[in-house]
């Protein structure tokens, strides 16, 4: 199972927006005492498009919007932080009605706290981007807000090399956004990375922990899931309703429940990836899911491998069929009794027993 070239091809585009400053761009700086600007706002505000802006070390307090083509630099995140001074508003707002490219980096950003004021829009965000906007954040921190970086409308976003903790939701990502999300560390938030309403993401090479939920795609949205250790979560990875994702050797343990949950009428490949540890299965499928399983190792569950949620393998599963279909082959999955078994046994039900064979098969 293939997921379109436009999903597979992400990353590559997405990374070309690192850079938007023009050959003739003007760099204003912002400091407490000496600079151009005392504020974020004010240098923003006189910024021609493709203007670099360079806020040295000190604390600002500040809600920004950004409508145009610029550079915001931080000196470093140690130095610099950007504190929301609105309750119930994004600390940084980047919106374009026309395109706009914008990097943020170099930033410690945080406390957007409260309730929504209005529409999603004025919400507190550590980083909001709607619009035609194309934003990559990089280097930054955002710590301790309701929601760390949230992109919506037809908005790009290319995520590098930042780190999330002690947020409600790190990031979210909705309507026709394309995202990639590559080398990012996310620790202690709530909810990980939400992938939803028809969104398309590439998340590549991040360590996600410490999460409720660390990574989540529903209600036709699209996903390549690649190189990335998600552990000590309180669940694993959720795919459901009629998105596509592709799962990718990935390391996937020790979480608080199974390593892959596959629901409703999604469209999964689950290829290469180390799943292990989890309380309950390595990989449970239910409803009208379609999955293929292809060299994994699965083993050291405390549950079943591999399992139908059905109440022939799952006492609690209100489901008594399952009418999606797998396919599969060349999966390690230990059986009770083997070395680095699953604790309930292989697979759920034994016809599912083709995912360990050379030639593989097909259920039902």
């Amino acid at each position: 199972m293939h997921l379109p070239l436009r999903i597979a091809g992400l990353v590559g585009v997405s990374l070309t927006l690192l850079a938007v400053a023009s050959s003739n761009a003007d760099v204003l700086t912002v400091c407490a005492r000496g600079c151009n600007f005392a504020t974020i706002q004010a240098a923003i505000d006189v910024a021609k498009p493709g203007d670099i802006i360079e806020v040295k070390a000190g604390s600002y307090k500040e809600n920004v919007v950004i409508r145009k083509t610029i550079t915001l630099q931080g000196e470093d995140t140690s130095k610099v932080t950007l504190i929301s001074k609105t309750e119930g508003k994004p600390v940084i707002l980047v919106e374009g009605d026309q395109l706009i490219n914008v990097v943020v980096s170099g930033f410690t950003i945080t406390e957007a706290k409260g309730p929504c004021v209005a529409a999603i829009k004025v919400c507190p965000f550590g980083v909001s981007i709607f619009g035609k906007a194309i934003v990559a954040l990089q280097r930054n921190r955002l710590l301790v807000n309701k929601y760390g970086t949230v992109a919506s409308e037809e908005s790009q976003i290319t995520l590098v090399s930042n780190t999330f903790a002690s947020n409600e939701t790190a990031i979210m990502l909705r309507d026709q956004v394309r995202a990639a999300i590559q080398g990012n560390r996310l620790e202690r938030n709530q909810f990980g990375i939400l992938i939803g309403h028809r969104a398309q993401a590439t998340i590549r090479e991040n360590n996600v922990s410490g999460s409720d939920r660390p990574i989540r795609v529903w209600n036709q949205s699209q996903a390549v899931i690649e190189n990335n250790i998600i552990s000590n979560n309180m669940t694993g990875l959720v795919v459901k309703d009629q998105s596509q994702a592709s799962i990718l050797s990935n390391v996937i343990t020790d979480n608080g429940s199974e390593g892959i949950w596959v629901s409703g009428q999604a469209s999964v490949s689950i290829q290469r990836n180390m799943i292990s540890g989890h309380k309950m299965m390595g990989v449970g499928i239910a409803q009208q899911a379609t999955v293929d399983i292809v060299q994994n190792q699965i083993v050291n569950n405390l549950g079943w491998g591999v399992s139908l949620w059905i109440k022939a393998c799952e006492r609690q599963a209100a489901e008594e069929s399952f009418t999606g279909k797998i396919t599969g082959k060349l999966n390690k999955i230990p059986g009770l009794g083997e070395p680095q078994e699953n604790q309930k046994g292989d697979v759920c039900p034994a016809a599912l027993r083709f995912l360990k064979e050379n030639q593989g098969g097909q259920y039902p």
